[in-house]
């Protein structure tokens, strides 16, 4: 059976390097360690997109919530990770957001996924609540990204059956305290509440295109 047939992905989530200056070379050096802790794809400050793993492999793991000491099984496998190159303090390029459009819809075309189906989260939602969990990317629009988004996938579907829903730029920038209860899965409210949402509710707002 193919690979993308036994992961079970439902979420695309961005991250950020904290880095921004870097190129092909440093990546592939990444790929070359074959320690599968990083993104499945690094998108540098030209748009250009470096895949480190195919978006097919379940066993990539870039958050603190997929060890085995927090969510570990129930998290790993649902998460496809991409890299944004982005330094604190700086926006994403408008080169990248377009990639990282085109790398939601390569990573749901890889694994037969309508497009739609991925809940888009951040790195911060993942590790929400868990004492040292990651804030990246401290700077998106994500608002921007989803109309974006959503642009993309209507060019190419031609009708709104299922457009992009994750984490609401609101959700994304509360600020994070260890003392704050994490929570699987990811809770992507606007209200700070430890209930999840939920899936039928989820599947409604899948339906009716529209997000939270």
């Amino acid at each position: 059976m193919a690979e993308s047939l036994l992961n079970k992905f439902e979420y695309f989530v961005i991250h950020s390097t904290d880095s921004g200056t870097m190129d092909t070379e440093q990546v592939e050096a990444i790929k070359s360690s074959g320690k599968k802790t990083k993104g499945h794809a690094y998108i540098l400050r030209d748009g250009t997109t470096v895949m480190v793993w195919p978006y097919t492999d379940g066993k990539v793991t870039a958050t603190k919530a997929e060890q085995s000491n927090y969510f570990g099984s129930q998290a790993v496998g649902t998460m496809i990770h991409v890299e944004l190159d982005t330094k604190s303090g700086t926006y994403p390029t408008e080169q990248q957001y377009i990639a990282l459009a085109k790398s939601y819809i390569d990573a749901s075309d890889a694994n037969n996924l309508p497009y739609g189906t991925l809940i888009i989260l951040t790195h911060k939602v993942v590790d929400w609540g868990i004492p040292n969990g990651h804030s990246d990317p401290t700077d998106i629009d994500l608002n921007f990204f989803y109309r974006m988004l959503n642009d993309a996938i209507l060019a190419r579907v031609k009708a709104p059956y299922c457009l992009p829903y994750g984490v609401s730029q609101e959700r994304h920038d509360m600020k994070n305290r260890a003392d704050y209860k994490e929570s699987w899965p990811p809770n992507l409210s606007t209200k700070f509440t430890f209930d999840v949402i939920p899936k039928q509710q989820l599947k409604s707002a899948l339906k009716a295109g529209g997000r939270k």
